[in-house]
This record gives C-alpha cells, structure tokens and sequence, in this order.
C-alpha cells in the first residue's frame, strides 16, 4: 500500500514539474525589452528545472507524531491555512497540498494537523503564550499573521529561525527577499516562502479593465511596464481619461464610473512601491525611522492629488455596508465595468475569476522614470508569517519537518498555485504572466509597517479616510512616538540571547 501511496504522488510530482518546465520556458522578447534593472539576483523564482533538488537532511522516522501547526485561520479556510487539504478534490491547490502533505507523513511518519486559531490578530500571540507558560508542546509550528508573528518575536515565544539546525534559509524554497527585508540585529524569528502562498496573495498589484482601456483608447500598458514608463504619473493621466455619472444623477458613488476603485492600505503600498520604507536597518544592524523624505513627500503628494478626487477614484470601503456587503460591491463594479484600475491584494486575482470581462494584471508603479526598478508591497493586514514556538519537545524534530515541507512545496505547491491557479485559471493573457514575474520577484517587506511603529499605518490610512494630504504634519505628530517604539524594539532584540 504504501509503495503504491508514493508511486501516486511521484507521478503527481513528475506531472507538476512538466507543466511548470514547460509554462516557464524561455519566451520570445517583446519589442521594447525586459524591465530595466529588474533586480534578479535575490529573486524567489528559482531557475526551472526537471531536476529535484533534495534537502540535506537526516533519515528519520518519527512513530505517528502529531505535527502539530497553530494556523491563523477559520476552520475549513483553504484560501488563507497553506496547510488545509480536503483529500483530492480536483481542486489545483488543495490536491497539492494534499499530496505534499500524505508525501511528508509517509516519509517521516508523522500525522500534520493544522489547528485553527480563528483569522484574528492578537489571538495567536495569546494562545503560544498559554502553551509556553504551561510547557504542554501543543504546537510544533505557528503560521500567524504578520501583527502576531511581530508580537511572538518581542517576547520571546519563538525561536531565531537562523540558530536552527536543519533549516537553511539560503535554500531557494525559503524566500531570499524575506532574509534581505526581516531581519533584525541579524535574528529571523519568522520567514515565508514556497511553503506559503498566502504572501504572494498579499502583495499589491494594479488590475485594469482591458475593454474600457480599448474603449476608451489608452496605450498599451504592459509596453508602459516593460519600457520602465509605468509611473504615478502615468496611472493618474490614464485614470482620469476614464470617468462618468453613468445614471446623471450629479452624485458619485457606487454606481458611477471611476479612473480607479482603491483601499485605504494603499496608503502604506505607496511608500513601499517608491523604494522607500517606513522603517529599514541600519549600519549597525539596528532599526532606525525613515519613513519621512523626499521621495515619500512627493509620493503622497501624486497620490493624494489624484486618488482624493471623488470624481476620479473610488474608496470602495466607504461603502456603506457590512464587510461582506463591501467586499460584493467592489468586485460588482470592477466586474461591471465600473472602474478602470483596481488596486488591491493578488487574492483578488481569484476572487474575479467569475468576470467576463477581461483584465490584465500590472505592479504598482514607480515614483518616475528614474525610479530603476518595480517595488511589489506585501501587505500586512493579510500576510503571514511561519515560526517555532521557542518550548519544543524535539527542535530537530521540528526543523526537519519543516525543512522537507518548505523543500516539497518548491515541487509541488509552486507550480500549481503558480502555473495553474494564476496563469492557467486566472491570468488572461500571455502579457499578465510576465507582469506576474515581475510582481513576485520584486517584491517587498517592510518590518516598519509590521511592526506598527509609531501607529504611522493607521495613521498614512487616516490620511486617506479624511483627505488630509498634510504627510510632513502627520508625521511631525507621531515622529517621538516611532523612534521610542524603535527603540524598544532595538533593546529588546539585543537582549534576546544569541
């Protein structure tokens, strides 16, 4: 039987990689070029190959563990718990998930049980420290939101992924901008990568109506990309070309056309798609503010010139509403034709899957044409991030499990969230597949806005909520508050033992 188990998964395997060799094959250049100094070398995209690399872990078996990972999710949330799998379904993401987890528990003879914390911020934070206080080992791994992953880090409750032996981060299943981007005092205490795709979910990206772009005769904005013309300047000229009282009414709202349909987290997306962060790591290794600067000031300033124009732009969480009720307006007027651009999250990639209309996929863009590269933010208020609870009963038991997981996951999850869910289901076009090359491997984490420092992310979004373009006051008001915050952060790292 069990030979049998891994002959299926090895063709699953095998069947994966083709589809991912062969989706992922060099492509004839476009006239125009590539991205001009689209950073490569630290990129998460491995190059594709046939060929499994395997970990370098030890043989193990370890006699029916329970592998137990605290997720922060509701029960049965396949979209945001990596871990879920329904048994084979036919549905892309849970198949593989479910292969890559019956793959591991043959391997090493354990059971992975993902438990539910509820999708809340804070309560993963409570229940880690329950467990640690009690030393009842009830979690072997924690996958939190990003809020809590922070919160876990400050006290202690996790281990410094870099210190544990059998994970090696510098692998290309880990993800190589999470090291450049999270690192604090040289301490990781929580990563992403292969092992899940929840954070590419949560990166920003501009989505546009391809038949009101045609309608309306705007230029071709993957050659914008591609030429490095994709700019705020660009996007607010094309927004404003398209707009209109659809029912002449002389009132905007729901029912109207808008240049753009925006959340208020773009607020903090903004910065990061300029290159500039709200807080980033000094020479010393230490945490320091830098939100305030030029490039920021005039950031805010395109943005906030366009985006407050209620005639324009459409905040759709304004609506007045319920959650749900929001959520179902926004998606009925991009869906409706409604709106040139919509800024938001990659999860909304799948959640328009049912639009006739087509769309095309682009990255946020840049402050200007100087600007060299694209910044993709990765949002905090839907990220998360993978950690180990710092009471374990076998570390490197944990490690390994984990290790081999995230290794999997490059073979397995990859290509068909990658290849299938994105460009086979969602992806209309050849053009939005490169866009999503450009999206996932530029990607971007900024600790500053994680970590809450100063509140500025509430703050840049009350920005936006009251139409207050004033950024240099706003941060003037908050300024000691941050660096004090820092500060404590900075003491509290340098205290955790290396």
């Amino acid at each position: 039987m069990k030979k049998m188990i891994f002959a299926a998964i090895s063709l699953f395997i095998v069947l994966l990689l083709t589809v991912s060799f062969l989706s992922c094959a060099p492509r004839e250049e476009n006239e125009g070029g590539q991205v001009e100094n689209n950073p490569k070398e630290d990129a998460q995209t491995p190059e594709q190959t046939t060929e499994k690399i395997f970990p370098d872990l030890p043989e193990a078996y370890y006699d029916g563990h329970e592998f137990k990972i605290l997720v922060t999710s509701d029960e049965g949330d396949e979209v945001r718990n990596d871990f879920w799998a329904d048994g084979l379904t036919g549905e892309v993401i849970n198949d593989a998930r479910y292969m890559r987890n019956l793959y591991i528990e043959e391997k090493y003879g354990i059971k992975i049980e993902n438990i539910s914390s509820g999708w809340v911020n804070g309560k993963g934070v409570g229940i880690i420290k329950k467990s640690s206080a009690a030393g009842d080992f009830a979690y072997d791994a924690a996958m939190t939101t990003v809020y809590d992953a922070c919160d876990l880090a400050v006290s202690g409750l996790v281990l410094d992924l870099r210190k544990v032996s059998y994970l090696d981060l510098s692998k290309q299943w880990w993800d190589q901008k999470a090291n450049r981007d999270l690192a604090i005092k040289g301490k990781m205490y929580f990563t992403t990568g292969e092992i899940s795709q929840v954070v590419n979910d949560s990166i920003y990206a501009a989505l546009f109506n391809k038949q009101l772009a045609r309608d309306h005769g705007l230029e071709n904005m993957y050659e914008l990309v591609k030429a490095g013309k994709w700019t705020y300047d660009k996007i607010t000229e094309l927004g404003r070309a398209v707009s209109g009282d659809l029912n002449g009414d002389g009132i905007f709202d729901h029912d109207d056309l808008y240049g753009a349909i925006i959340e208020d987290d773009t607020m903090m997306s903004l910065v990061s798609s300029v290159g500039e962060r709200c807080a980033k790591i000094n020479a010393d290794g230490e945490i320091e503010l830098s939100l305030y600067n030029e490039r920021t000031v005039l950031a805010v300033q395109k943005y906030a010139d366009w985006t407050f124009d209620k005639t324009a732009v459409y905040a759709y969480q304004r609506f007045k509403g319920t959650g749900d009720e929001i959520d179902v307006n926004f998606r009925r007027m991009f869906s409706n034709n409604q709106a040139l651009f919509l800024l938001r999250g990659m999860e909304t990639i799948a959640e328009l899957r049912a639009m006739e209309t087509d769309f095309g996929i682009l990255p946020f863009p840049k402050l200007d044409e100087n600007q060299s590269d694209y910044y993709s933010p990765v949002g905090a208020w839907k990220a998360m991030f993978l950690s180990i609870p710092s009471v374990q009963q076998d570390l490197d038991r944990t490690a390994v499990i984990l290790e081999a997981l995230a290794a999997e996951s490059l073979y397995v999850i990859r290509p068909a969230y990658y290849d299938k869910s994105l460009v086979g289901k969602h992806a209309r076009d050849e053009e939005s597949v490169e866009m999503l090359d450009i999206i996932i491997e530029s990607k971007i984490f900024d600790f500053g806005w994680y970590y809450q420092f100063g509140s500025y992310n509430n703050h840049m979004m009350d920005l936006f909520r009251n139409y207050n373009s004033d950024f240099v006051s706003m941060y003037e008001k908050y300024q000691s508050k941050a660096e004090s915050d820092i500060q404590k952060i900075n003491d509290r790292f340098a205290g955790l033992a290396d």
